[in-house]
Formats: structure tokens, sequence, C-alpha cells
């Protein structure tokens, strides 16, 4: 496959579908765009005539590097805008959508049948509207370093309205810190469970308007496994909201934090008075029909029953809430 160099964006050049900035081009399977300091494309615009959607690739579908120290004041951002205009299909291996650098967009896409739907790891992501299915792995596997962000300039990581069906492993798999799963997200029919967000702080689900909870339906495991347990989770804990889980066949919600409040009591006794962790909205997060247990070290949150929603949380010794040793 050939490569042609235009400013600083390294694409396939076999005939012309999408756009490129400016310019017209084909999209086939294993392309890939350079992003360097000098770039100034507008990004890339899929075609229903692009060629990568008339076959299967045999490994990855697109990748996109960020070449650009993401310490700078001003770092280019790229935009993949796949435009609803086909699917994008794999043969179970590589990455349908690889990621790597800040300051990805990706809208608009279908993803289907790869290792891992979409791949991401950098700040000031933004994944919308995307749909993620049938991977042999995880559907979306995003990871960042466990603390926020490292660019004062970026708003971290953000996860709206995607869809992520059947996938081998969890439907959305999330490692490090600065994720903002904004609402109107959906994981239905994967193997390990819906959602995973393990190893950071300063993550969130919330809803970008009244309604758009956070779901997830019929996995085979955990709705929501969610953790933040680290030395900082007592001073920029995990904001849990927004969510919802309903008939998956493990626990519905699992939530591992720190408490808001100091409970010298058991965890049951703990959460039957009201004590629970902090930033975790008791009002907005429910769960029904789950057909799992409470995994060791949590205990039901009153007054669900076991498998529903599950707690499990200890107290931020030395380090207050949001106090001065923060």
């Amino acid at each position: 496959m050939t490569r042609t160099l235009v400013g600083m964006l390294l694409f396939s050049s076999i005939g012309y579908a999408g756009t490129l900035g400016n310019q017209s081009i084909a999209v086939d399977c294993a392309f890939s765009v350079t992003i360097t300091a000098t770039s100034a494309s507008d990004g890339l615009i899929l075609d229903p005539g692009d060629p990568i959607f008339s076959k299967t690739c045999p490994g990855t579908g697109l990748s996109f590097r960020n070449t650009v120290d993401p310490q700078l004041d001003s770092v280019p951002s790229f935009t993949l805008d796949c435009n609803h205009a086909g699917t994008i299909r794999g043969s179970g291996k590589g990455n349908g959508i690889a990621l790597r650098g800040p300051q990805f967009k990706v809208y608009n896409c279908t993803v289907d049948g790869f290792g891992t739907g979409i791949a991401a790891g950098g700040d000031g992501d933004d994944l919308e509207n995307n749909v993620v299915q049938n991977s042999t792995g995880d559907g979306f596997y995003l990871h960042r370093p466990r603390d926020l962000i490292h660019n004062e300039n970026f708003l971290g990581v953000f996860v709206v309205n995607d869809q992520a069906l059947n996938n081998g492993h969890f439907g959305f798999r999330f490692k490090g810190g600065g994720f903002y799963v904004s609402g109107a997200n959906h994981a239905s029919g994967n193997t390990l469970g819906g959602y995973s967000m393990t190893r950071g702080v300063g993550n969130s689900f919330d809803q970008d308007g009244p309604g758009n909870d956070n779901y997830a339906t019929d996995n085979g495991g955990p709705g929501f496994y969610i953790t933040s347990v680290g030395f900082d989770s007592c001073c920029i804990p995990v904001s849990v909201a927004h969510i919802q889980a309903q008939n998956n066949a493990g626990a519905g919600v699992v939530y591992v934090g720190r408490f808001g409040c100091e409970c010298n009591a058991t965890l049951p006794e703990c959460l039957q008075d009201g004590c629970l962790p902090v930033y975790f909205s008791a009002l907005s997060v429910t769960a029904s029909g789950n057909s799992g247990t409470c995994p060791r070290g949590t205990a039901p949150l009153p007054p669900g029953g076991d498998g529903q929603i599950c707690i499990g949380a200890t107290n931020c010794t030395g380090r207050d809430y949001l106090g001065p040793a923060c």
C-alpha cells in the first residue's frame, strides 16, 4: 500500500471518496494519519464510497497518531467523522479505530467485529454517537494516567451517546483519571459486563440533558464496576450519578470508594445509617432485575436487595475530603 505525504499528514492514496482536510481521498483498511505541530487538516470525513466499507479488515481498520507534545499550550486536534456512511468491519483482530496521543474527536462511527472496537489513550478526546459491536475483546478501551489531566487547556475525555453491544469483554473499559461519561451511553449484551472504570480519580458518570442516563442492560457480568480507592480518591473522588442497570447477569452497580463521612461501624451498618461514598448519588443510581450477588468487600445499599447496588467504602484516614491535606 502506497503512502502519500500531504503537509504533515500521512495517508493511503487509492482513488477518491472521503475528504481529508480539503483533499478527496479513498479510505481503506489500515488507513493511518499522523498529526504534527504544523498540520492544518480540518479532519477526516468518510463517504459511503470509501473502500473500507465494502470489505472485512484483516487487522486494524483506522489508526491516528498525534505526535505533538501534550504539554504545549496549543495542541492541534483532529476530527474523524464517519458520517454514518457505513460499517467498519473486522476479522476479530486489531483495533477498529486506534487513537494515540491527545485531542481526537470521533463522531458517528459504526465498528463491528474487531479485537477492540475503539482504543484511545490521550487527553482531550471526545467520542460521540458511535456504535461498537461484536468485538472479541472490549468494545471501547480508553486508558490514561491515573491522575486527572496533564494539560490545563484540556477538559478531559468525554464519552457521549455511544453504544457498546455484544462485545466479548466489557462494553466500556476505562483505566485512569479524567473520564467524563456524560450521558445517553448504552452497554448491552457484553460478556464480562457493561462498564468497568478502575485505577483513576476524578472520573464522572452524569447526564448531558434530562433523561439521558447511562444504561447497562442484559450484560453477562456487572452492569457497572467502578473503583476509586487510590491515595487521591479522598480528594478527587469518582462522581457517580444518572446510571441505570437492568437485567444483568452480575450485580447491577458495584462501587468501591471512600466514605464521605467517618464511620467506625460495619459496612452494612454504615450504609444503613446513610453514610455513603463521596459523590455517590443514591437518588439517581438505579438497578433492578440483576441476578448477581454483591462481591466480597461490598454490601447491598438499602433498601435494595443483594446484587442490585453494591457499595464498598473505607474512611479517608488522614485526608479529609477536599480538606487541607488535599
